[in-house]
């Protein structure tokens, strides 16, 4: 299975399923064809000298910039009557047997290729701030600044890569999963109409026939979001609603459309100034970012410690907050299935 290369598949494909691995030895040679066996996500031996440095930066640049490789293909095919979609999950070789049985799980088995990710020891911050790929200012998430800035670049480069694996490919929509995300419930797929019959591409078709068409990004595993203040877009049952709310953090899982991929392919390669998360919901806040999330959630992170934190984050996180955002609106109360305007007690200064 790992014999194969992305050039053997026909055009008539209609998605590709890749999977982002990360792997040292694949990085001092960017053009390669890997083999599983090749990735290891051990340290890469340099020495903390300048030149090391210079070197380990020099490597990742291009790294970065170069087309990426396949490492195994397996042909594939998930289209469904209305869309053709390209799945994407950014996966380290340790998590490649958990995301197997995770698709297999959600009835997408067939995993169709895997490519090199983003080594976090290679990144040399200061080189990429001279290049332009990382803002000199860079801002680091949570509110004690205790993440570590090359383990959010490297998750952020890695989305950036499934996105443009994503356009290249000749898929409608792209579908980008972690390799920690596991599905909240079967029941959240048939809750949605097309789900019992035709399972989560069913479900997925229906929540895109809803959703607006100039949209960026759908969220399908939402976390610490603002519910109480999120608005209404669609209803899709009695129990599974399209919103939009503040704080759609999580990249968990997300189908994205061409249009949002072409602008998170430029965020994420230029000027980073802040996470991926982050990058998405300051885009969505200035109006430059359609996103919209499913209610409740479908998919979260299982109980693995990523680069935020270990185990899952919940989806709402309702506390008090002293700005207007929404204040005199409609909000959407997604447990009663009913909406009202929020009156808010205390303003922005």
């Amino acid at each position: 299975r790992g014999q194969n290369s992305v050039g053997n598949l026909k055009p008539t494909m209609l998605a590709v399923l890749l999977v982002v691995a990360a792997g040292s030895e694949a990085l001092t040679n960017v053009h390669r064809k890997f083999q599983d066996a090749q990735l290891d996500v051990r340290g890469n031996g340099f020495e903390e000298t300048d030149v090391a440095a210079s070197k380990r930066s020099s490597i990742h640049s291009q790294f970065l910039e170069a087309p990426s490789n396949p490492v195994s293909l397996f042909v594939a095919e998930m289209n469904t009557p209305k869309r053709t979609y390209g799945a994407f999950a950014i996966t380290m070789p340790k998590q490649r047997e958990y995301v197997k049985s995770f698709f297999k799980g959600v009835g997408i088995e067939m995993i169709s290729e895997i490519v090199p990710g983003v080594n976090r020891s290679l990144l040399n911050v200061t080189d990429l701030v001279k290049k332009g790929m990382v803002n000199q200012y860079y801002e680091v998430s949570g509110e004690d600044n205790s993440h570590s800035i090359v383990a959010e670049l490297a998750t952020t480069f890695a989305h950036g890569r499934a996105v443009r694996h994503f356009l290249q490919s000749k898929a409608d929509f792209g579908i980008i999963f972690e390799d920690d995300v596991r599905l909240v419930s079967k029941d959240i797929i048939e809750r949605i109409p097309g789900g019992k019959v035709a399972g989560f591409l069913g479900a997925l078709d229906t929540m895109l026939d809803h959703i607006p068409e100039d949209f960026d990004e759908l969220n399908l595993g939402r976390c610490v979001s603002e519910c109480m203040r999120q608005s209404l877009t669609a209803r899709l049952s009695p129990n599974a609603f399209l919103v939009q709310s503040r704080y759609q953090y999580c990249s968990s899982s997300y189908v994205i459309s061409r249009k949002g991929a072409e602008k998170l392919n430029k965020w994420l390669h230029t000027n980073v100034a802040s996470s991926n998360d982050y990058i998405k919901v300051m885009g969505f806040e200035k109006g430059e970012y359609e996103q919209y999330s499913l209610a409740p959630r479908m998919f979260e992170q299982n109980d693995r410690c990523g680069v935020n934190s270990c185990g899952d984050v919940i989806e709402c996180v309702n506390a008090p907050t002293n700005d207007d955002w929404m204040c005199g609106c409609k909000v959407f109360n997604a447990t009663s299935d009913t909406e009202s305007i929020l009156h808010c007690d205390r303003k922005a200064k």
